[in-house]
């Protein structure tokens, strides 16, 4: 392997990587701009129209529930099992400069 190989080998595989791991969030964000009836019967990427009301939508809440209800859900269950495990850890106090430590 010569040493132009071995310098863009890496950066090649790496790039690959990138767009695998990047094409998720790009599905997920042409999705959410995609009309109703076309989210489950297209596998195109692109929408035919963009809907942007669907951010709107979204916000007002589905069904009665709002996105800030589920936002105080997921405070409330990540944390208060966090805060349960972190209390009884009895932290070790850490040093501050400037002051005696005895």
């Amino acid at each position: 392997m010569n040493i132009a190989t071995k310098r863009w080998l890496p950066h090649t595989i790496s790039a690959a990587a990138l767009l695998v791991l990047l094409y998720p969030l790009a599905w997920l964000l042409a999705t959410s701009l995609k009309p109703a009836d076309e989210v489950m019967t297209s596998l195109d990427l692109w929408p035919s129209r963009l809907e942007w009301s669907n951010y709107t939508t979204a916000l007002d809440g589905v069904s009665g529930v709002t996105v800030t209800h589920l936002l105080g859900n997921t405070l409330l269950i990540a944390g208060v099992p966090s805060s349960a495990t972190s209390c009884p850890a009895r932290w070790p106090p850490t040093p501050s400069p400037g002051c005696a430590s005895g």
